[in-house]
Order: structure tokens, then C-alpha cells, then sequence
């Protein structure tokens, strides 16, 4: 019996357009009405998981930032980080910004980036219809230094997003044989690139998830589509890929559900949680 559904966000629950399909919506409180728990865990920090998500849906914990963080609503407190040392982070920091990219960091469950971006967004490859959302949903900063040596403990990830493709594919390259070793890095679509410690992934968020709340791998369910989310269904013991998803996810996926539009979530609780 399926005990806890973990859920990615963009490209799974929610469209392009950030709907989320009625499908979804009837299965998702079907399902909650049973008893199970519908957990967001997304490459999003906890503050930008959007309020058509946590407004639809009786939500008690949320895994963001790729799994470096683990919330509980009731209480409004974190209850895991694994966090990506600062002295590595400023590194990290040094290494990217060379390659003048819109650069993040993701910490206490909110976004910064450095304020000089603000005026050149679609010169280094944010499109303009994203422009607008970008200068509301983060927080632009003088010091962008600063917000690591600020944290208590680390932070949750650099977010490198809407790379212009010939940069990415050097910057990736160059990330992997450089720093391949000693951080996380993934991606949740094809213009991005994400930065975390070693060791975390959503997988390793709903585990630790999983081993607070005293709940099996296989009582979970996993849905996803790309490569961020592999781990996460690799550890569930259903693990959904979507249609439109990456091929890697598919290949490690138990089932591939329908596509993002339709309703795929939905599909796949159905199955297997009604």
C-alpha cells in the first residue's frame, strides 16, 4: 500500500504554463482523503513551490532544493537539510560567475543572485517572457558572497538558469571534470544546471522523509521527468517517469505514465493509489 506520493513540480504535476490538470487535482485529493501523503519535492526553493500547489492540496511536508531540504508545515520548520559547505560554495561561486551566467543561491528556502544581473537578463540568456517572473520570484543582492558566509550552516544550491546552449555545454563539461568529485550536479531542464552538496538528491530527501515519519521505500511512490528526479525513483518503490520526460528517467522508471498535459500524475495514482 502506498503510504506517501513525492511529487516534482514543473514538467510532472504542473503544464508549461503552470496549470495543474484536473486530472491531477482529483486524483491528488482522492488520495489525500484516503490517508496519503502528497509531498511537492521539487529543484524549487520551499518559498517559490507554487500556490496552486500548496493552496490545492493539504500539504504537510515539502522537499526542495533537489532534497537539501525537508519542511514541515504544521510546525513551519525545516526538518532536514543536508547543506553544501560554504567554503565550497564561495569556490563554486568564483568558478561560475567567470562565465558571466545568471548565478543563485538557494538558502533558508529562498533564491538570491547577484543585483548586476538585473539589467541583462536577456543578454546572457533569460528569455524575455521569463524577465518579469525572475525579478519577482528572487532576490537580487549586492553580495552575493555575503548570503553564503550568512548562512548558519551552508546553503541548499547554486542555480546556474536559462544558459545560452554553447555556454552550458562547456560550463557543464568543465563543472563535471573540475568539480565532479565534490558536489551534485544535475539538471532539471535542458538551459539549466543545479549545484548541491554530494550527497544530496530528492531520493535522499524522501528518505530521510520517510525514515522521520517510520515509512517503508515501498510503501512510496515517485513521479518525475528528468534528471534531477532519478534518484528519487530509483529509492520509491513505484517509480513513475512521464511521457515527456528524459529517456534516463524512463529507463529506471517501474511505469511511465502519460504526459504533463494530460494529466499523468493523476493517471498514475490511479493505478496504483485508488
Amino acid at each position: 500500500m502506498i503510504k506517501i506520493i513525492a511529487s516534482d513540480m514543473d514538467g510532472t504535476l504542473i503544464t508549461h504554463e503552470g496549470i495543474i490538470p484536473e486530472r491531477n487535482i482529483n486524483a491528488i485529493k482522492k488520495a489525500i482523503e484516503k490517508g496519503v501523503l502528497f509531498v511537492p519535492a521539487t529543484g524549487r526553493t520551499h518559498s517559490t513551490i507554487p500556490p496552486t500547489v500548496m493552496d490545492n492540496f493539504d500539504i504537510k511536508y515539502t522537499i526542495s532544493s533537489n532534497g537539501a531540504s525537508v519542511y514541515n508545515m504544521e510546525n513551519k520548520k525545516f526538518i532536514y537539510n543536508n547543506l553544501m559547505d560554504k567554503n565550497i560554495a564561495k569556490d563554486i561561486l568564483d568558478y561560475v560567475l567567470k562565465y558571466d551566467v545568471v548565478t543563485e543561491v538557494y538558502c533558508n528556502g529562498d533564491g538570491f543572485f547577484p543585483r548586476y544581473f538585473l539589467d541583462r537578463l536577456e543578454e546572457v540568456g533569460v528569455p524575455a517572457q521569463f524577465a518579469g517572473f525572475y525579478k519577482k520570484q528572487k532576490m537580487a543582492v549586492d553580495d552575493i558572497y555575503a548570503v553564503v558566509e550568512n548562512s548558519e550552516n551552508g546553503i541548499e544550491k547554486i542555480n546556474i538558469p536559462w544558459i545560452k546552449p554553447e555556454v552550458r555545454a562547456e560550463l557543464l563539461a568543465n563543472l563535471k571534470r573540475d568539480w565532479g568529485d565534490k558536489i551534485y550536479i544535475t539538471s532539471s531542464m535542458p538551459n539549466n544546471i543545479e549545484l548541491c552538496s554530494k550527497t544530496t538528491n530528492k531520493g535522499d530527501g524522501l528518505k530521510h522523509l520517510c525514515d522521520i515519519l517510520g515509512i517503508k521505500p515501498e510503501e512510496t511512490m515517485a513521479i518525475g521527468d528528468n534528471l534531477n528526479d532519478l534518484e528519487m525513483i530509483e529509492f520509491a518503490g513505484v517509480g513513475v517517469a512521464m511521457e515527456n520526460g528524459a529517456d534516463e528517467v524512463k529507463e529506471i522508471a517501474n511505469f511511465t505514465t502519460i504526459n504533463n498535459v494530460d494529466g499523468g500524475v493523476g493517471f498514475a495514482i490511479e493505478k496504483f493509489c485508488l
